[in-house]
């Protein structure tokens, strides 16, 4: 679930003017504010998925490639969903015992534009 709509779990706060939305009516565009997002299967270690505010961040949560290892799907506050093909698609083997650690750095910032561009009105891609 998109981190921002976590209620105020704020261990890991946005950067301001972004902040969490509380209620519905918050909301800037339903139809551009994704809710849910495939994860990588080694990235899920708990429920929210943490939006990467920076260039320079490793994904805590990488987005999945679980269809056809290219391309995950979305859904939006407005109850459509979007199948999106990423450009450098998070793929790790998933071998027993095997962790998270350490968190991928996306190599092309494409990926993450997306993402920021549809995680929360305010937010810059």
């Amino acid at each position: 679930m998109n981190d921002y709509l976590n209620g105020g779990v704020e261990q890991y706060a946005p950067v301001p003017p972004v902040t969490f939305y509380k209620r519905n009516s918050e909301f800037g565009r339903p139809s551009e504010l994704f809710v849910f997002i495939d994860v990588e299967p080694l990235s899920i270690c708990f429920t929210p998925f943490e939006i990467p505010v920076a260039n320079t961040q490793s994904y805590f949560t990488a987005p999945g490639a679980l269809h056809d290892r290219k391309s995950g799907v979305l859904s939006f506050a407005d109850g459509h969903s979007e199948s999106h093909r990423w450009k450098r698609p998070v793929l790790r083997a998933t071998t027993p015992g095997l962790t998270a650690n350490p968190h991928p750095v996306p190599s092309d910032r494409t990926d993450v534009s997306y993402i920021r561009a549809r995680s929360h009105h305010l937010a810059t891609p």
